[in-house]
C-alpha cells in the first residue's frame, strides 16, 4: 500500500542460514551459466534451456538470464532456417516432408517457451521481465505466421476457393491465432487472482493490439479471422486435448459511439471496478476507451460542420441558379431537397451519438459517486473524478462547436455535493479521516475563486462577474455548512466584510466565507494527511490574495 512503512521480517539463526545457502548455490549457477556464455558453451542447447528454465524459477526477475536464453533460442530457430536452405536440393516429396517436420520444431520449441513463461509468471505475477519475454515470445510467433502468410501467398479468388473446400490454413498462421486468442483468456485468469495487477493490465492491453493487428495481417491476406477460429475450433473438437478457444457469449449491444471490442471493454471494467473499487487500472482502462472514443467524435464534428457549411453554400448557390434560370427550377427543387434530405439523416446521427456520448459520461459519474461513498479514503475513483471533468468539458465544447441543443452533465457540481455530505457526516460525528473529499473541494473552490478574479478584471462584462462572485459565494455557503454542520454563517462576524463590501459594490457579496473555508479545509488536511502538509499549505497561500497573505503574517 502507499505511504505504508514496510514491515522488516525478523529472521531466527537457522532460518537465516538456509537462506544464505540458497542464495550462496544460486550465485553459484548464476555465475556458471554467464562463463558459458561469454565462451563456447559445449553444452547442448535443450539441456542448457533447461539449466536457464530451474534459474529463472528461482529468480523471476534475472533479466540477463532472458537475454541468454533468448539467444539460444534464436540459435535453435536460425538452425531450422539452415536446414531449410539445404533440403532445397532434395526431392519434391522428401522437401515437403523434411519442411514440414522443421515447422513442427519450431511451433514446437515456441508452445514449450510459452509453458516456460506461464510457469514464470504464476510463480511472481508481478515481473516486468517475464512479461517482456512473453511478448518477445510472441512476436516470435508472428513473425513466423507472417513469413508462411508472405512466401505462400496465393490470389484472392483461389483461397476463397480453398475455404469454401474447406482446405486447412497454415499450422503456423492457426498457432497465432489460437495462442493469441487463448491469451487474452488467460489474462482474465491473471486478472481473477489479482484484479489490481497493473503488470497484468498492461499486458492484456498489449494483447487486445496485437489482436487487432492481427485481424488487419490476415485481411491483408484476404483471410477472415472468423473463418480462421471455426477451422481451429473444428481441429479441436476432432482432437482431444486440443485448444479450446474462449467461446464468448454475450448479447450484441448497438453503439454509435463505441466499437464492438470497445463495449466489451467497457462491460468488463464495469464488472472488475464493481468487484474493487479501488482497482485504479480498470479506471485507467476505461479512461482509455473513452478517450479514444471522443477523439473519434471530435474528427467526426469537424466533419460534420464542414458537411453543414456545404449544405448551406450549396442551397444559397442552388437559389441563385433557381433565380436566374427559370427553366431549371425543378431541378434545383429536387437538387436542394436531397440535400436537406441527407443534411437531415447526418445531423439525426450525429445527434443520436452526441446523446450517448452525454449518457455515458452519466452513466460513469454515478459509478464514480458510489465508489466515492463507499470508499472515500482511497485513491482510484478520484484520479478518474479528474479524467470525468475534462471528459465533460470536451463534449460541452464539441456540443458548442456543432449547435448541438444539450443539456450537459455537471460533474464537479455532483461531486461537490456527494463530497460536503461526507464532510458533513464526518465532522458531525467528529471524525477527520477522509482528505480527497476535502482536497476535491479545495480545489473547486479555488479555481472558481481563480474565475471570479479573471473576470473581475475584464471591464466589459459586468453581469458575468456578477454570476461569478454569486456562484463562488454560493460554493462558499455549501462548503462552510459541510464544516459547520449546526452552525450559520454570519456575515457580521467576518472582520474583513467592509473591505470586501468595497471591493464587490455590486452586490453584499464577500469574500470572508471563502477564505474561512480554505483555511479550515488546509487545516483539516493537514491533520488527516500530514506527509502532504507542504503541498496544502502551498495551495493556501496560492489562494489567499496577496492581502489576505500579509494580514496573516502581520497576525503570526
Amino acid at each position: 500500500m502507499h505511504d505504508q512503512r514496510k514491515v522488516r521480517e525478523e529472521l531466527d539463526a537457522h532460518t537465516a542460514s538456509c537462506r544464505l545457502a540458497e542464495v550462496s548455490q544460486f550465485a553459484e549457477e548464476y555465475n556458471r551459466l554467464l562463463q558459458q556464455r561469454r565462451g563456447e558453451s559445449t553444452v547442448h542447447k535443450a539441456e542448457l534451456m533447461q539449466e536457464i528454465s530451474a534459474l529463472l524459477h528461482k529468480a523471476p526477475h534475472a533479466y540477463t538470464m532472458y537475454n541468454y536464453r533468448r539467444e539460444v533460442l534464436l540459435r535453435l530457430l536460425s538452425e531450422g532456417r539452415e536446414e531449410q536452405v539445404a533440403i532445397r536440393t532434395t526431392t519434391e516429396k522428401e522437401k515437403k516432408e523434411k519442411e514440414t517436420t522443421m515447422e513442427k520444431k519450431k511451433i514446437d520449441w515456441l508452445k514449450e517457451e510459452l509453458k516456460f513463461s506461464a510457469s514464470v509468471i504464476l510463480c511472481d505475477h508481478k515481473g516486468y521481465a517475464a512479461f517482456l519475454h512473453r511478448k518477445w515470445v510472441f512476436m516470435q510467433i508472428r513473425q513466423l505466421a507472417e513469413g508462411v502468410l508472405t512466401s505462400t501467398r496465393e490470389d484472392s479468388e483461389k483461397r476463397e476457393s480453398q475455404s469454401r473446400c474447406g482446405k486447412e490454413y497454415p499450422e503456423e498462421v492457426c498457432f497465432w491465432v489460437s495462442a493469441l486468442l487463448k491469451e487474452k483468456k488467460q489474462c482474465e485468469n491473471l486478472l481473477a487472482v489479482d484484479e489490481r495487477n497493473f503488470h497484468a493490465w498492461n499486458y492484456r492491453r498489449w494483447v487486445l493490439e496485437e489482436l487487432n493487428q492481427m485481424e488487419k495481417v490476415l485481411l491483408r491476406h484476404s483471410i477472415m479471422l472468423t473463418d480462421i477460429m471455426g477451422t481451429i475450433n473444428h481441429t479441436s473438437e476432432k482432437k482431444p486435448g486440443g485448444v479450446e478457444q474462449p467461446q464468448e457469449k454475450e448479447e450484441k449491444q448497438q453503439s454509435s459511439l463505441f466499437t464492438s471490442d470497445e463495449l466489451k471493454e467497457l462491460n468488463f471494467t464495469t464488472a472488475m471496478v464493481r468487484r474493487n473499487f479501488s482497482n485504479y487500472s480498470a479506471w485507467h482502462q476505461r479512461g482509455v476507451i473513452f478517450r479514444t472514443a471522443l477523439q473519434r467524435l471530435h474528427n467526426l464534428t469537424v466533419v460534420h460542420e464542414n458537411k453543414n457549411s456545404n449544405n448551406n453554400n450549396s442551397g444559397s448557390s442552388t437559389r441563385e441558379m433557381r433565380h436566374n434560370d427559370n427553366d431549371n427550377e425543378k431541378t434545383n427543387i429536387n437538387h436542394t431537397n436531397n440535400s436537406s434530405t441527407e443534411a437531415g439523416e447526418s445531423n439525426c446521427g450525429y445527434c443520436t451519438i452526441m446523446k450517448e456520448a452525454w449518457s455515458q459520461i452519466s452513466t460513469d459519474l454515478s459509478l464514480l459517486i458510489a465508489a466515492v461513498y463507499c470508499d472515500p479514503l482511497d485513491q482510484s475513483a478520484w484520479y478518474y473524478a479528474q479524467f470525468l471533468e475534462q471528459a465533460a468539458q470536451s463534449l460541452q465544447k464539441l456540443s458548442m462547436c456543432s449547435s448541438y441543443l444539450s443539456t450537459p452533465v455537471d460533474v464537479t457540481g455532483q461531486l461537490i455535493n456527494a463530497c460536503t455530505e461526507l464532510i458533513a457526516e464526518e465532522q458531525g460525528s467528529g471524525e477527520m479521516e477522509s482528505s480527497w473529499p476535502r482536497l476535491y473541494v479545495l480545489n473547486a473552490l479555488i479555481a472558481a475563486h481563480k474565475k471570479k478574479v479573471d473576470n473581475g478584471d475584464e471591464k466589459n462584462n459586468d453581469k458575468k462577474e456578477i454570476t461569478m462572485i454569486r456562484m463562488v459565494d454560493e460554493l462558499a455557503r455549501k462548503v462552510y455548512t459541510a464544516l459547520h454542520p449546526n452552525d450559520v454563517w454570519d456575515e457580521n462576524n467576518n472582520n474583513n466584510n467592509n473591505n470586501n463590501n468595497n471591493n464587490n459594490n455590486n452586490n453584499n457579496i464577500d469574500d470572508g466565507i471563502y477564505t474561512r473555508c480554505v483555511k479550515e479545509l488546509v487545516t483539516q488536511l493537514v491533520q488527516t494527511d500530514p506527509l502532504r502538509a507542504g503541498m496544502y499549505n502551498s495551495l493556501l497561500a496560492d489562494a489567499l490574495s496577496p492581502q489576505t497573505r500579509e494580514e496573516e503574517e502581520n497576525t503570526l
